[in-house]
């Protein structure tokens, strides 16, 4: 079994929690301010969530309008085919909605 992932980085939204493995990533989602210890903030970026780091970072920068991750969602079956449906869809595509809490919200799987 692999082992899961952690890390955390500061967003305009908030704190961005993200969580995988060599797989893919299997959440992002943005926590209250002041809920993750200075010590979790500054431990290293682990090397599987590095990228979503980066994208995340340029993101906010201005320097992407898209993601380019490898995505893994833990869930049900039917959990995994309506996210793939809605990443296929342009609901997905629209600017408007990255970035959001909503988006990040809405789009993590339980």
């Amino acid at each position: 079994m692999l082992e899961i992932q952690t890390t955390y980085c500061k967003t305009p939204l908030g704190t961005a929690k993200i969580v995988g493995d060599k797989n893919g990533i299997k959440a992002v989602s943005i926590l209250d301010e002041g809920t993750v210890s200075v010590a979790l903030m500054n431990q290293k970026t682990p090397f599987c969530l590095q990228d979503c780091v980066v994208q995340l970072e340029e993101y906010f920068n201005g320097k992407r309008d898209h993601f380019n991750l490898t995505v893994n969602p833990k869930g049900t079956a039917f959990q995994k085919k309506s996210l793939e449906i809605i990443i296929e869809n342009s609901i997905w595509k629209n600017k408007k909605l990255l970035g959001t809490k909503y988006h990040f919200r809405r789009c993590q799987s339980n």
